[in-house]
């Protein structure tokens, strides 16, 4: 039986690891379910998948780690790979579809976030070279743009929608006016977790204005000589 040519390959923290690196108070139930949903959509499209959380990772910078598993899974004989995170959870099963359909066109194809970065990177093994990739500019603002224009001048990038990915408490503000496009079990989380900071954040704000109200910066009428 013939392999099939493409495969996905999810790059993405265990639950406990991700609230260690993520500004995200309480939010361990938020990335258990970000993993659990992912890996859901993935099944859904009856490609092989692979998972690769902290404990498969090898390399000392995310460049070398996020490398390496793509080397990885290229070495298991795929032609095409379909690189995910578990931090969009917008990405649907036919956007992943769609990647492998262009995949067997040659083309790469990207999947911006709103930040800079990538959601979605699909390549095929002719243009994973290593050296290029690990000198990229990985985790800033430019990473997304430096793809984009290095395989634009051989009009072979296709660019997929721009999607939120989950960092920051602002994230998932934007998040939540795109109540439509996520589930609702995750929706309750997103909630949940903004309910909380915005409650912690009302109360500190509150004793500030007390603090200022009463601190001795007010010294009353000057005295008069």
């Amino acid at each position: 039986m013939k392999q099939q040519q493409t495969a996905i390959l999810i790059f993405a923290n265990s639950s406990q690891e991700e609230i260690k690196r993520k500004a995200i108070e309480k939010g361990q139930s938020l990335f258990q379910q970000l993993n659990q949903q992912i890996i859901r959509t993935v099944e859904k499209t009856t490609l092989p998948y692979f998972l690769f959380t902290e404990d498969r990772q090898k390399g000392l910078s995310f460049g070398e780690r996020f490398v390496n598993a793509l080397q990885n899974v290229f070495d298991m004989g795929f032609d095409n790979v379909i690189m995910i995170g578990n931090d969009s959870p917008q990405l649907s099963t036919q956007l992943l579809h769609k990647s492998e359909q262009l995949l067997k066109q040659n083309k790469v194809v990207l999947g911006p976030n709103h930040d800079g970065g990538f959601y979605l990177i699909g390549l095929h093994k002719s243009q994973f070279h290593k050296a290029y990739f690990l000198n990229l500019p990985w985790q800033t603002h430019r990473i997304s743009q430096c793809i984009t224009s290095h395989f634009k001048a051989t009009n072979t990038v296709v660019l997929l929608p721009t999607l939120i990915d989950i960092d920051t408490v602002a994230d998932l503000k934007k998040l939540h006016n795109y109540y439509k496009s996520i589930s609702v079990i995750l929706l309750h989380y997103i909630t949940q977790i903004l309910s909380t900071t915005y409650r912690v954040w009302n109360h500190v704000q509150k004793h500030s204005q007390n603090l200022f109200l009463h601190n001795s910066y007010n010294k009353g009428s000057p005295l008069l000589h």
